[in-house]
């Protein structure tokens, strides 16, 4: 009876030492643990709408998915003019597939105010813009991804009051210049805030 309870103890003792070696192997390894990111109360989800797919509006002429095709599928209001930009305010997103929100080509104003992006399976960013200028970003959650804003060959481009944090990298610049960060959360990153 004492061998069969000594038995026990030491193959409970085996496995949480296992168990243990492994954590420290997991962590030593600068792996992180994948969790579901949790949405509370301190997001304070700001939504008017809910979009499940990626939004890609492309300026480029010619181009069928542009800010006026934006603007009559709900996307967006405003004209794109510096006294009305185009304004993408209060939405949900939550694409499953590369980035939540896309923009190329675009020389109009714009504005993308008080969003929410929320990481799914198979996403990598949050906001992606390409060859753009004339653009505000601000007050918008996207923690958890791998890059919060993406910004590709761009000029004139502000980002005010974003939570980019709990991910990989805050922002991701590359080619860009004339870029104003302003009061943005990029902590608790992975990699860098600002990798250029």
């Amino acid at each position: 009876m004492h061998y069969k309870k000594l038995s026990l103890v030491l193959i409970l003792f085996l496995s949480l030492s296992m168990l243990s070696s492994t954590i420290i192997l997991t962590t030593n390894a600068g792996i992180k643990p994948i969790e579901s990111p949790v949405y509370d109360n301190t997001l304070n989800l700001k939504t008017s709408t809910t979009f499940n797919i990626t939004i890609s509006i492309n300026d480029l002429p010619g181009s069928l998915n542009n800010w006026t095709w934006a603007k009559a599928q709900g996307y967006c209001t405003g004209s794109g003019t510096t006294g009305d930009p185009y304004l993408i305010n209060n939405h949900l997103f939550k694409s499953t597939f590369g980035y939540c929100l896309e923009i190329f080509h675009s020389r109009k104003h714009f504005r993308v105010l008080n969003c929410d992006f929320m990481i799914s399976i198979g996403l990598v960013g949050a906001i992606f813009l390409f060859n753009t200028t004339n653009g505000l970003i601000e007050d918008n959650q996207m923690p958890y991804f791998t890059f919060g804003i993406d910004i590709n060959n761009c000029t004139d481009i502000t980002l005010r009051d974003n939570n980019c944090s709990l991910g990989t990298f805050g922002f991701l610049i590359q080619n860009s210049k004339d870029l104003s960060f302003i009061s943005n959360d990029v902590e608790r990153n992975s990699g860098d805030g600002y990798p250029v």
